[in-house]
């Protein structure tokens, strides 16, 4: 098998990976840390990532990081940015090439990572989910608008999400 190969099979793996996990997260078997992100400061769930970004010189490099908490829109974004430079601008020089190496793998693992994060919308749906007993006992004494407010603020789901959901109930 040549390199391309193995990195290929690696990735793949990988994705498969970060898809049960997301799964798993989403579903509430595995916690999932909510907070405000630091790139859109939406309440959203996050991870806490390190990207690097290296640009390679003949004789010598150098390098930047950047560390964050973001969601996973924001941390692709930056991992985007500086993989993308890092790809093009790295390799140009004889300690950088390994350097750039090392730098790209621990993007991708933090990328990878990112990916583990289940949306805001699966979290949305088993938040309403847990929510179901408690909804249900709402809508027999409650109106229709007074149940989708209250689950609103209890589940942080939206408004549309949480309709559909009570249009299920009845």
């Amino acid at each position: 098998m040549t390199a391309a190969m193995v990195l290929l099979v690696i990735v793949g793996l990988g994705a498969a990976a970060a898809m049960a996990i997301r799964a798993a997260r989403g579903s509430g078997l595995l916690p999932t840390r909510r907070q405000r992100c630091e790139g859109c400061g939406q309440l959203a769930p996050v991870a806490s990532v390190r990207f690097f970004k290296n640009t390679g010189m003949v004789v010598m490099f150098r390098f930047e990081s950047r560390s964050a908490t973001t969601c996973r829109r924001c941390g692709s974004e930056l991992f985007s940015a500086m993989t993308l430079h890092t790809v093009v601008f790295g390799w140009w020089g004889m300690i950088s090439f390994f350097v750039n190496l090392a730098f790209v793998a621990n993007n991708l693992a933090h990328f990878l990572w990112l990916q583990m994060l289940p949306t805001a919308g699966a979290l949305a749906r088993g938040a309403l989910e847990d929510q179901r007993e408690y909804a249900l006992n709402l809508l027999a004494t409650k109106d229709p608008d007074t149940v989708i407010d209250v689950l609103c603020r209890a589940s942080g789901a939206s408004r549309m999400e949480v309709e559909r959901f009570v249009e299920t109930l009845r």
